[in-house]
């Protein structure tokens, strides 16, 4: 699809500021009645994830792949950043596109906001 995809991922990244979204954790309405404190707790248990798995990432024995820890650097050189950022605020544009996505492509009936989707306890995360 495209000539270079590497190139093309890049400039996506230059031009918008943010990896594309892929995944979005749901939790019924119910359980955060139940457990008010439950988004924000989740969102603490993802962050420790992260911690874990960016300490393997700094292990030059990490991974099988050879040269893994060169592709690290270079992604690293290049976005000069964590492409992995997790909060509500922090992907509030990536998130704002993602819905109208949605909506563009008939996923959903109604455009929605950010705020909508998620627990208050979470909007400045």
């Amino acid at each position: 699809m495209f000539e270079d995809p590497r190139a093309a991922e890049e400039e996506y990244v230059n031009s918008h500021g943010y990896w594309p979204i892929m995944h979005i954790v749901a939790i019924k309405e119910e359980s955060v009645d139940a457990n008010p404190n439950l988004p924000v707790q989740l969102m603490e248990a993802f962050a420790d994830a992260y911690c874990i798995a960016a300490g393997y990432l700094n292990d030059p024995n990490w991974s099988q792949i050879v040269w893994a820890k060169y592709a690290l650097d270079q992604e690293r050189q290049a976005f000069k950043k964590s492409l992995w950022t997790s909060g509500v605020a922090a992907n509030r544009a990536n998130l704002e596109r993602f819905l109208g996505y949605s909506f563009d492509q008939g996923l959903t009936d109604q455009m929605l906001s950010v705020n909508e989707l998620f627990h208050s306890s979470v909007w400045d995360t």
